[in-house]
C-alpha cells in the first residue's frame, strides 16, 4: 500500500465488538475474544503498511442490533481522524454489519461513503471507497438476509406439541427448512467477497474447492458450524453463491 522508506502516516483505529457482558475494567476488555482479533488485524495493518496508529477507540456492546455509525466511540473516531488529519482504520467493517438488517446496513454504509476521511478495513487493507457496488451490494443483501432468521423459529417448527397436535406438520417442516436455508444464504454471501478476492488473487489459475477451503482455513474463517473448511463443505459454498447470483436485486434498486 505504501512505501516502507517514506514517512509513516497517521491513522486512527476503530473497534467494534459484541459481548456477553460490558467490561467492568482494561483486563476485562483486553479478554474480550473480538477486541483482542481485531486488535491484531489493526497491528498488521499498520506494521506492513507504514501506519501509526494516533489513537484507538474500543466500542463494546452487549446489543447485536446496535450500528457501529451510532456508538459514541464511532464518532469519537471520527473527530480524532479529523483533527489528526489522519485515515480512519476500522478493523473488519464486513463484520460489524453482520447482525444489522438491511435498513441499518445501508445507513451504515451511506455514513461511510459520506465521510471526508480514508476509510481503511484492516480486515483485507482496502480503502472504502475502493469497493465496487457489488460488494457492498453483497454486504447489504447478507445484512438483509440475517434480519429473516430467527432461531426461535426452527425450534417452533421442530417442538413437538402436546395432545392431538403432537405430530410435527409438514408445513413446519418446510418452514423450518426454509429458515436453514436462509442462514446456509446469509453465511455464503458474507463470504462472497472473500471467494472473489481469493480467485482474484489466483488469476488464471485453476481454483477448485480444495483450494478454496486451503485459503479460508488461513484466513481464519470457519464453517457455520465452527469447524475447519473441508473440499465438501468448500463445493457447497460456491454452488450455493452461484445460484445466489442470479436472483440477487440490485442495490441502485434499493437506494432510489
Amino acid at each position: 500500500m505504501s512505501d516502507q522508506n517514506a514517512s509513516p502516516r497517521v491513522a486512527v483505529s476503530f473497534i467494534f465488538a459484541i459481548a456477553r457482558k460490558l467490561p467492568r475494567d482494561r483486563k476485562a476488555l483486553e479478554r474480550v475474544a473480538a477486541v483482542a482479533i481485531q486488535a491484531g488485524m489493526i497491528t498488521r495493518l499498520c506494521r506492513t503498511n507504514n501506519l501509526v496508529s494516533e489513537a484507538l477507540q474500543i466500542a463494546v456492546t452487549t446489543y447485536r442490533r446496535l450500528a457501529f455509525v451510532d456508538h459514541s466511540a464511532f464518532a469519537a473516531a471520527v473527530e480524532a481522524a479529523e483533527k489528526h488529519g489522519a485515515e480512519l482504520l476500522l478493523s473488519d467493517v464486513f463484520s460489524f454489519m453482520r447482525n444489522l438488517d438491511g435498513e441499518a446496513a445501508l445507513r451504515c454504509m451511506k455514513t461511510l461513503d459520506a465521510l471526508p476521511i480514508d476509510v481503511i478495513n484492516a480486515h483485507d487493507g482496502r480503502v472504502w471507497a475502493k469497493y465496487s457496488r457489488s460488494e457492498k451490494q453483497n454486504l447489504y443483501l447478507a445484512a438483509k438476509s440475517a434480519t429473516a432468521i430467527h432461531g426461535n423459529n426452527i425450534k417452533r417448527g421442530l417442538a413437538p406439541k402436546s395432545g392431538a397436535s403432537s405430530r410435527v406438520t409438514a408445513e413446519a417442516r418446510e418452514r423450518a427448512s426454509a429458515t436453514l436455508s436462509k442462514n446456509a444464504n446469509r453465511r455464503a454471501l458474507e463470504l462472497k467477497t472473500t471467494i472473489a478476492r481469493i480467485q482474484n488473487d489466483a488469476g488464471d489459475a485453476e481454483l477448485g474447492p480444495t483450494a478454496v477451503a486451503k485459503e479460508l482455513n488461513e484466513l481464519g474463517h470457519k464453517t457455520p458450524r465452527g469447524h475447519a473448511w473441508s473440499a465438501t463443505t468448500a463445493k457447497r459454498l460456491l454452488h450455493r453463491l452461484h445460484q445466489l447470483e442470479a436472483d440477487a436485486p440490485t442495490l441502485d434498486q434499493k437506494q432510489r
